[in-house]
C-alpha cells in the first residue's frame, strides 16, 4: 500500500515539510498548523493529486507553478506570509479552462500573492 492521504490540519504543529514527500499522496491537508520555509517540495507530489490545503500555516517565498496537477479539484494557499511572488500563468490558467478545479485561494492584497485569476482580494472561484 501506498500512502494516499496526509491530513495534519488544526494541529498546531510546527516544521519544516520534508521534500521527499511520496508522490502516491491524492490529499495533502496541513491547514491550520505552524509549518514553515517554503512550498518547493510541491512539485514532488504526483500529477494524481486532487487536494492541496497549506492555508493557515506560516510559509514564505514563491507559489511553485503545479499546474502538472490536471486533477487537482482545490489548492488553498490563503494566510500564509508570502512576502513576493505572483501564481503562475499556468496554474490560472489551469483553473480557469478546467470545470473540476473548483476553488484556487491565495492572499492577493497587500503585497502578497500576484494572481492574474484574482478578484476582490483571493484568486478563488
Amino acid at each position: 500500500q501506498r500512502l494516499r492521504r496526509l491530513e495534519l490540519d488544526n494541529n498546531l504543529l510546527t516544521a519544516e515539510m520534508p521534500s521527499d514527500l511520496p508522490d502516491s499522496l491524492t490529499r495533502l491537508e496541513i491547514h491550520n498548523n505552524e509549518f514553515v520555509g517554503t512550498l518547493n517540495w510541491i512539485n514532488n507530489l504526483g500529477d494524481q493529486t486532487v487536494r492541496i490545503r497549506v492555508d493557515g500555516n506560516s510559509f514564505v517565498g514563491e507559489i511553485p507553478d503545479f499546474s502538472f496537477m490536471t486533477n487537482l479539484k482545490t489548492a488553498r494557499f490563503d494566510s500564509n506570509p508570502f512576502t513576493f511572488g505572483s501564481m503562475p500563468d499556468n496554474v490560472c490558467g489551469l483553473f480557469s479552462s478546467s470545470d473540476t478545479f473548483i476553488t484556487l485561494a491565495a492572499d492577493c492584497r497587500n503585497g502578497g500573492v500576484t494572481c492574474v485569476c484574482c478578484t476582490n482580494d483571493v484568486c478563488q472561484r
